[in-house]
Protein backbone atom coordinates (compact mmCIF):
# COMPACT_ATOMS: atom_id res chain seq x y z
CA UNK A 1 0.00 0.00 0.00
CA UNK A 2 1.19 3.42 -0.85
CA UNK A 3 3.59 2.69 -3.69
CA UNK A 4 3.16 1.93 -7.29
CA UNK A 5 6.29 0.69 -9.21
CA UNK A 6 6.71 0.41 -13.03
CA UNK A 7 4.22 -2.94 -14.52
CA UNK A 8 6.54 -5.67 -16.25
CA UNK A 9 3.92 -6.76 -18.73
CA UNK A 10 1.34 -3.70 -19.17
CA UNK A 11 1.57 -0.32 -20.92
CA UNK A 12 5.36 -0.08 -21.06
CA UNK A 13 4.56 3.77 -21.26
CA UNK A 14 8.77 4.31 -20.97
CA UNK A 15 10.19 1.54 -23.37
CA UNK A 16 13.50 -0.11 -22.90
CA UNK A 17 13.91 2.74 -19.33
CA UNK A 18 11.07 1.48 -18.00
CA UNK A 19 11.57 -2.32 -18.37
CA UNK A 20 15.50 -1.68 -17.09
CA UNK A 21 13.13 -0.06 -13.76
CA UNK A 22 11.38 -2.55 -13.58
CA UNK A 23 14.33 -4.96 -13.65
CA UNK A 24 16.20 -2.97 -10.74
CA UNK A 25 12.84 -2.52 -8.51
CA UNK A 26 12.48 -6.39 -8.74
CA UNK A 27 15.77 -6.89 -7.79
CA UNK A 28 15.83 -4.68 -4.72
CA UNK A 29 12.45 -6.05 -3.30
CA UNK A 30 14.41 -9.53 -3.65
CA UNK A 31 17.32 -8.43 -1.90
CA UNK A 32 15.39 -6.73 0.73
CA UNK A 33 13.30 -9.74 1.11
CA UNK A 34 16.49 -12.26 1.34
CA UNK A 35 18.77 -9.87 3.53
CA UNK A 36 16.48 -8.17 6.58
CA UNK A 37 13.44 -9.22 8.42
CA UNK A 38 10.24 -9.07 6.61
CA UNK A 39 7.08 -8.44 8.27
CA UNK A 40 3.80 -6.84 6.81
CA UNK A 41 0.37 -5.91 8.17
CA UNK A 42 -2.82 -7.44 6.03
CA UNK A 43 -5.19 -3.87 5.24
CA UNK A 44 -8.33 -5.50 3.55
CA UNK A 45 -9.14 -6.32 -0.43
CA UNK A 46 -8.76 -4.13 -3.17
CA UNK A 47 -11.58 -3.94 -5.90
CA UNK A 48 -9.86 -6.79 -7.69
CA UNK A 49 -10.00 -8.47 -4.32
CA UNK A 50 -6.21 -8.61 -4.14
CA UNK A 51 -4.47 -8.20 -0.27
CA UNK A 52 -4.20 -4.59 0.47
CA UNK A 53 -0.67 -4.88 2.82
CA UNK A 54 2.37 -2.83 4.42
CA UNK A 55 5.31 -4.40 4.36
CA UNK A 56 8.15 -3.79 6.32
CA UNK A 57 12.21 -4.00 6.00
CA UNK A 58 13.59 -4.03 9.74
CA UNK A 59 10.96 -1.78 10.64
CA UNK A 60 11.17 0.33 7.38
CA UNK A 61 8.17 0.72 5.08
CA UNK A 62 9.48 -1.08 1.78
CA UNK A 63 7.80 1.72 -0.12
CA UNK A 64 9.52 4.38 1.44
CA UNK A 65 12.67 2.78 0.72
CA UNK A 66 12.18 2.08 -2.74
CA UNK A 67 10.50 5.44 -3.44
CA UNK A 68 13.72 6.99 -1.81
CA UNK A 69 15.85 4.96 -4.23
CA UNK A 70 14.15 6.37 -7.64
CA UNK A 71 12.70 2.78 -7.55
CA UNK A 72 9.22 3.92 -7.41
CA UNK A 73 6.54 6.38 -6.72
CA UNK A 74 3.87 7.32 -4.07
CA UNK A 75 0.51 5.87 -5.09
CA UNK A 76 -2.22 7.44 -5.64
CA UNK A 77 -0.76 10.92 -6.46
CA UNK A 78 2.98 10.58 -7.31
CA UNK A 79 3.74 11.07 -11.00
CA UNK A 80 4.89 8.11 -13.26
CA UNK A 81 8.47 9.43 -13.54
CA UNK A 82 9.12 6.48 -15.71
CA UNK A 83 6.46 7.29 -18.39
CA UNK A 84 8.47 10.83 -19.48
Amino acid sequence: MGYDTPEPITGLCGGERERQLVARATARLIELFNTTQITFERHGKDRYDRTLAVLWSDGRRIGDILISEGLARRYPDGPEFWCY
